[in-house]
């Protein structure tokens, strides 16, 4: 299972359980915009994404 981060229309991260239910792994995109992105913002979409993934 997989969970995309899209932040402002652009997909900057892949969250992945390709190791185990219990092991989510982080892979940037190439599509990680060049200003960056408010951590915060990052933050708060990694909690959801992990989230989204852990409750199936």
């Amino acid at each position: 299972m997989v969970a995309y981060i899209v932040i402002n229309g652009k997909y900057v991260a892949l969250l992945n359980q390709d190791q185990g239910p219990d092991l989510i792994t982080v892979e940037f995109l190439e599509d990680y915009p060049e200003e960056g992105v408010d951590i915060e913002v990052l933050t708060e979409a990694l909690i959801e994404a992990k989230r989204i993934l852990l409750n199936g």
